[in-house]
């Protein structure tokens, strides 16, 4: 087993992995709570959920292109300036992960909630990160 030397655990390049995996694992979520609907069972909540994250990992597969696109251009200025935004996007990929393999266990209410307000955020922490690194393309 090789350890990579001088990248700390929270390097960049690191949480863009963890979001590359949270991402694997919401498509396998997302195919397990599909396989888990029951129309005798009225699963209205799994359905709606299953229609409403049906694009979630399309928008990770799109954030982790433009995490690697800008790390590759910009390396220690984009880390720097996005690091907190490329964390929390680490942090709701793997909530909603976690999520998605709860409500296909056990329906949640709320937890519908928390993933349409995950995807809300991981939408806006784009932003953020794509309005950040606008400054440095000049």
């Amino acid at each position: 087993m090789e350890i990579a030397a001088n990248v700390p655990s929270n390097s960049s390049s690191n949480l863009v992995d963890q979001v590359r995996h949270a991402a694997a694992g919401i498509e396998t979520a997302h195919e397990k709570l599909k396989a888990s609907i029951s129309v005798n069972n009225n699963d209205a909540v799994k359905h709606l959920v299953v229609q409403q994250t049906s694009m979630v990992p399309v928008i990770l597969a799109q954030q982790i292109k433009l995490l690697d696109s800008l790390e590759k251009k910009f390396a220690d200025v984009f880390t720097s300036a996005c690091h907190a935004e490329i964390e929390e996007i680490a942090t709701v990929s793997k909530h909603v992960q976690q999520t998605m393999e709860a409500i296909a266990i056990n329906v949640q209410p709320q937890a519908s909630n928390d993933l349409f307000q995950a995807i809300t955020r991981l939408n806006l922490l784009q932003q953020r990160i794509s309005g950040k690194m606008m400054k440095f393309r000049m």
